[in-house]
């Protein structure tokens, strides 16, 4: 997840019309931190959504 943070944080990113999304699996441990670092400064600096994705393919977005 962290790795994931950083590849997005780090892509040059002009156009407005692209939403930077970190699409991980869905696990209570995911869910939890996904919920914690939303409120980041740096996250929401950086308008970062999760996309947590369950077994059964339900998609979640944090």
């Amino acid at each position: 997840m962290r790795e994931a943070i950083g590849q997005v944080m780090t892509e040059d990113i002009d156009d407005r019309d692209i939403v930077p999304i970190v699409a991980i699996s869905w696990t209570e441990k995911s869910f939890e931190l996904a919920n914690r670092w939303i409120k980041l400064p740096q996250i929401k600096a950086a308008d970062i959504h999760f996309m947590l994705v369950k077994e059964n393919e339900e998609v979640e977005f944090i």
